[in-house]
């Protein structure tokens, strides 16, 4: 996508000096989590991964925004401070938009305002809603869920344990318990590091279905 075919154009097109458009590669912690200068982040192209860091180390995935959403920390806008990092998943383009235009121009204008709430609460809905789905289902379930979703032509391409582990939220070990048990069922193999064979997509539909009618409001 290109920056004029976003929905954030028309309210920056007459303020792009005091943006910066960026391109970015994939893997960067372009917004880490104590950046106390506030900028406010549009995804251009590309995906974006929102992560936290527990006091552990563990590391997962709060949230994820792809083209033509906002990022940065979002949270502070209304007081709260998360302390997530924005992470490029692949080579993305942002417009980085300064804390001064934000606040002292772009908010203020009553359309950019509504389009701003619009977009960052359907994304908080998202978000805890992924995060319910977390809690309300297991770890089997909804990883069940993510093979049968990511898949293409019967094979789920990981970039990582890891950075699949942080998506779904779960612990490497987590990780590696539930995959091996669906080797072990017969439904899966994992023939190398990054990719998983789904051998019975019909019995892990089964297994993933009541998250998928879940997210999907068909419960």
């Amino acid at each position: 996508m290109r920056l004029e075919d976003t929905g954030i154009y028309p309210y920056v097109s007459d303020y792009l000096d005091s943006c910066r458009l960026m391109d970015i590669e994939g893997g960067v912690n372009f917004c880490p989590a104590y950046d106390d200068t506030y900028p406010i982040w549009y995804v251009v192209s590309g995906v974006v991964d929102i992560c936290a860091t527990s006091q552990a180390g563990r590391t997962f995935v709060v949230d994820t925004n792809v083209e033509d959403e906002f990022a940065g920390h979002l949270s502070n806008y209304w007081g709260q401070n998360f302390y997530c990092a924005c992470i490029t998943r692949v080579p993305s383009t942002l417009l980085r938009i300064s804390p001064k235009l934000f606040h002292e121009t772009l908010i203020r204008c009553p359309e950019f305002r509504a389009f701003f709430y619009f977009k960052t609460s359907v994304r908080l809905y998202e978000m805890f809603k992924q995060k319910l789905a977390g809690d309300f289902f297991s770890d089997r379930q909804i990883f069940a869920d993510y093979l049968v979703q990511n898949a293409n032509d019967g094979i789920c391409r990981l970039e990582s344990a890891s950075d699949a582990a942080r998506r779904l939220q779960m612990s490497r070990r987590n990780f590696y318990n539930v995959l091996h048990s669906l080797e072990r069922e017969g439904l899966v193999t994992h023939p190398t590091p990054d990719e998983v064979v789904l051998l019975n997509v019909e019995s892990l539909q089964r297994i993933a279905e009541p998250v998928r009618r879940f997210m999907n409001n068909e419960m």
